[in-house]
């Protein structure tokens, strides 16, 4: 639970851990638009972007995430999947979004899981080795 500065208390819904990233993305808009995002965060349930326009809360958007290969140095995979927004706040001059995969299937969800263990497994390490 976070005490936010105007008194009101923001509750966390989230039940996966996040791990923090820095990859790019696009967001695929209509009329063949696209927004160049960065990835900031994921989970096994959604991910955290940053955009420099806002996207409209409860829309479904396929997005393209460029994804470090685990096991080879310098390789990316292009990924594509579909983001629900659930939230969208401003942040200095970007807007945060928060949302949750859609269909996440196949190729793209063996990716992300593998990410997803990868970190947990490090963030593992790196908690044990503080208590040393």
């Amino acid at each position: 639970m976070t005490d936010l500065t105007d008194g009101a208390v923001q509750v966390e819904k989230r039940r996966e851990q996040r791990y923090n990233v820095f990859w790019r993305a696009q967001v695929h808009l209509p009329g063949d638009r696209r927004l160049d995002a960065r990835v900031r965060d994921i989970s096994s349930t959604g991910l955290g972007l940053t955009v420099a326009d806002p996207l409209p809360v409860r829309a479904v958007l396929p997005i393209t995430i460029g994804v470090p290969d685990a096991t080879r140095p310098g390789e990316v995979f292009a990924v594509p999947c579909k983001l629900s927004v659930l939230n969208v706040v401003l942040s200095v001059d970007e807007y945060r979004i928060g949302g949750i995969w859609v269909d996440l299937t196949g190729d793209a969800a063996r990716i992300i899981d593998r990410w997803i263990r990868r970190l947990r497994l490090s963030s593992c390490v790196y908690e044990n080795t503080s208590l040393l």
